[in-house]
């Protein structure tokens, strides 16, 4: 059942004609970016919460809806901790693009999810994919202390054997679990 919800919404490509998903993008800002109201629906600005240009929705096309689905529950059920990750990946030398990674994360997780590697952590914890997704970029957050952007993606797949090797081990469990000091990001 997880699993075809997922993959349904990994496989429904964002649709700019449709109002839920645009819905949801302009949802995503003004959470992201409450006191900086969107000037107009394409634009600049979707680069300062890491989008790769003007359109966020060419971004979700690796993904889909689910991209946009992770990145906005993270935010509707941790925005402290969103907002203290995005101002640490604006960081002038070690920034990272926030949407893009939670792109990258939300294909990560579905990966575990498809090859069941993330199966002993469900039934551990019920259906807490979202949950997972959320300590993962949480993680990869503290993993990416001094590190530029120009190593990604071999940071990226380091980060990933971490988090399989700590999945075999049961050293993971959802960020909601962890107390109020854990999950306050310096």
């Amino acid at each position: 059942m997880l699993l075809y919800r997922i993959s349904q919404s990994v496989s429904t490509p964002y649709d700019t004609n449709n109002k839920e998903h645009e819905d949801k993008l302009l949802e995503l800002w003004n959470k992201m970016m409450p006191n900086t109201p969107l000037e107009t629906r394409i634009s600049k600005q979707w680069v300062d919460i890491g989008f790769q240009g003007n359109d966020p929705a060419t971004d979700f096309r690796g993904m889909g809806i689910q991209g946009l689905n992770d990145l906005l529950y993270f935010v509707n059920h941790y925005p402290d901790q969103v907002h203290s990750i995005l101002q640490h990946a604006s960081h002038p030398v070690y920034w990272y693009p926030y949407a893009i990674v939670g792109i990258n994360i939300t294909r990560f997780a579905y990966r575990l999810l498809e090859s069941k590697k993330l199966q002993m952590y469900l039934f551990k914890y019920g259906l807490a994919y979202e949950e997972f997704y959320c300590y993962l970029f949480y993680h990869f957050n503290r993993f990416w202390s001094s590190f530029s952007v120009i190593e990604f993606e071999q940071r990226f797949i380091e980060f990933q054997g971490v988090i399989e090797k700590d999945l075999i081990q049961q050293n993971i469990k959802p960020l909601n679990t962890y107390n109020k000091e854990y999950t306050n990001i310096q």
